[in-house]
């Protein structure tokens, strides 16, 4: 069953983890969306072989807000997830910042 998660505290300040578990591996887009509908920011867009995954990422550039985290499969199945993201004290970020294991 395809699943994504928050992998740390929601509201996400500065940085962020989700994960995601695949039935197969597959052709996967994992976009964050904001509530009009617009895409914010790509997370990641590649090939993942079955099984758990975690991505960490940057909020650096994005406004304080409630997203939507989608996670989409090149067969057309889809999983959302709610996301806020509040603005970070300053600290050690890196801008576009990703990190997958």
């Amino acid at each position: 069953m395809l699943t994504l998660r928050q992998a740390d505290s929601n509201p996400a300040r500065g940085s962020g983890r989700l994960s995601f578990d695949l039935p197969r591996a597959a052709d996967v887009r994992l976009r964050l969306f904001d509530v009009r509908g617009r895409e914010a920011r790509t997370l990641f867009s590649g090939h993942r072989k079955a099984g758990s995954h975690h991505l960490a990422w940057s909020t650096e550039g994005l406004p304080a807000g409630l997203y939507l985290a989608q996670l989409s499969l090149d067969s057309g199945e889809r999983a959302t997830l709610k996301v806020v993201i509040e603005r970070a004290e300053a600290g050690p970020w890196v801008a576009g910042a990703l990190s997958l294991a």
